[in-house]
């Protein structure tokens, strides 16, 4: 797992019937050689750290867009393609005319309401 301050955790489940580091739960910061076991505390960078806080004792996020970002986003995908949808419903209509002329505009008037871009609000 890495954090974006470059910080990175490797983490290996203990094998069963393994004997040494292999048989135990541990852990190495930044690909280092060195074993770690589950609760061994490091140093991590001053900088990563909040001004006043501990730095062993800041928890990282990692940094990702919250739910209300992706709820937006998705909302916001959804209206183009609404948007897009009817751009293209507008051009196939408006070419209809205009190659058909003026009697093309009643039968599209009846097939309008049952397409679904035009008909959602």
């Amino acid at each position: 797992m890495a954090w974006p301050g470059g910080d990175s955790v490797d983490f290996h489940r203990a094998q069963p019937g393994k004997r040494g580091w292999k048989g135990k739960d541990h852990w190495h910061h930044n690909d280092e050689k060195k074993h770690y076991e589950p609760g061994d505390e490091i140093e991590v960078e001053p900088s990563c750290a909040p001004s006043g806080a501990d730095p062993k004792r800041v928890l990282r996020r990692l940094q990702g867009p919250t739910m209300d970002e992706l709820r937006l986003r998705e909302e916001s995908h959804r209206q183009m393609e609404r948007f897009w949808g009817k751009i293209l419903v507008g051009s196939i209509i408006g070419g209809g005319v205009i190659i058909g002329g003026p009697a093309v505009i009643p039968p599209l008037l009846r097939v309008a309401p049952r397409i679904p871009v035009i008909a959602a609000p």
